[in-house]
């Protein structure tokens, strides 16, 4: 029994037959694929820092989004070299990806930003959307080539799905206290 365990992988009861969870699993796939149908979209790139647990919500994604109408056109890594992400970006801009799902850390995902400045990736052609939790403006401390308008410029409309790690509502649960009662504690 795990009440910390929430990693989508876990979910896999061929691989952890008997692994309880007592916590919700980490799982954006489903409402990036959401926001897809939404708005009708239905080509996208991605750009996935393959480390840790962004490989998981990458994965997660991708098994969402078969079951979709939705074509990945452009799965790039995200290096944190960054002429091989210039680069990498730049095949992005070539095929044409406009809405354009990231799922980096917060140093990683600065850096894709500067670079799709640098490329013009932004605008209201482009849709950005980004599946991890960073800093509240955290475009703003980047210490990249690009100014802190330019890294703002790329983000403005930009989508933020990630996990919500307690709840935001105030309702007095079954141990008769609320989620700020826990936190408090």
């Amino acid at each position: 029994i795990e009440y910390l365990a929430t990693s989508s992988d876990l979910a896999d009861r061929e691989r952890y037959p008997s692994l309880y969870r007592l916590t919700a699993p980490e799982r954006v796939g489903s409402a990036v694929v959401e926001l897809l149908k939404t708005f009708n979209w239905s080509r996208i790139g991605i750009i996935q820092q393959a480390e840790g647990n962004l490989s998981m919500t990458i994965n997660d994604l991708k098994k969402e989004l078969e079951v979709t109408n939705v074509a990945v056109i452009a799965p790039i890594s995200a290096s944190t070299d960054s002429n091989l992400l210039l680069e990498n970006m730049e095949a992005l801009k070539n095929l044409h990806a406009r809405i354009i799902v990231v799922t980096a850390f917060q140093e990683t995902t600065l850096q894709i930003i500067c670079s799709a400045y640098k490329l013009a990736l932004y605008g209201i052609q482009f849709v950005w959307i980004f599946t991890e939790k960073y800093s509240n403006e955290f475009w703003r401390n980047s210490g990249f080539s690009c100014t802190e308008t330019e890294m703002q410029t790329v983000v403005e409309g930009a989508f933020f799905c990630h996990t919500v790690k307690h709840n935001p509502f105030e309702e007095i649960g079954i141990a008769n206290i609320t989620c700020k009662d826990t936190r408090l504690r």
